[in-house]
């Protein structure tokens, strides 16, 4: 085994982590998005408890090779997130024409939220 063994579990963990939120952001509905947002928390705090360990590991192969993977696991999922940011952010500009119609520039008029607040315990 290798002297890097536990920064090797712990990435891998990172990486399934990061896997299991992509899969999710493949068809985000409110609930996987939730999920999603509990999966990415985990896999950060992983990542923060290991930090340490990765030193340790300096020239490890399969460290590196692990690390890798989780660095592709990463892009993979941030390129999820901001697919799902701009389609969203798309649908915000349709109900801003569909209510206000457009600014004078010829954008899509902001579009108005009622006053709410959201208080989670």
């Amino acid at each position: 085994m290798s002297s890097g063994a536990p920064v090797i579990e712990r990435l891998a963990a990172t990486r399934a982590q990061l896997d299991a939120a992509s899969d999710l952001l493949m068809s985000p509905t409110s609930e996987a998005v939730d999920c999603c947002s509990v999966l990415l928390e985990s896999a950060i705090n992983c990542m923060s408890e290991c930090r340490a360990e990765i030193a340790g590991a300096h020239g490890d192969a399969g460290a590196i090779e692990e690390a890798w993977r989780v660095r592709r696991s990463f892009q993979r999922t941030q390129k999820l997130l901001e697919n799902a940011a701009r389609f969203h952010q798309g649908w915000v500009a349709i109900q801003g024409v569909m209510t206000g119609g457009y600014t004078n520039r010829g954008e899509p008029s902001p579009l108005r939220h009622s006053g709410r607040v959201c208080l989670e315990a």
